[in-house]
């Protein structure tokens, strides 16, 4: 069984290429607005949002190792 998400696969899975689209914002233990930390997107500071583009390739020589 297999599955890929906004990927391809070439040469029996040895080499990759995707692409991420989304949303890009920190979320850590200090929190995004000011005051009190609220719980999870509560607590987003959306003007400092950013939209996150990019590609990427990846090789895999063996199951178990990966560059990407």
């Amino acid at each position: 069984m297999s599955s890929n998400a906004q990927s391809v696969t070439f040469l029996d899975g040895k080499y990759e290429l995707g692409f991420n689209l989304g949303p890009s914002f920190f979320l850590g233990d200090l929190g995004g607005t000011r005051g009190k930390g609220k719980p999870f997107v509560k607590d987003v500071n959306f003007p400092f949002t950013k939209f996150l583009k990019g590609i990427y390739a990846g090789y895999y020589p063996t199951e178990w190792l990966g560059f990407r």
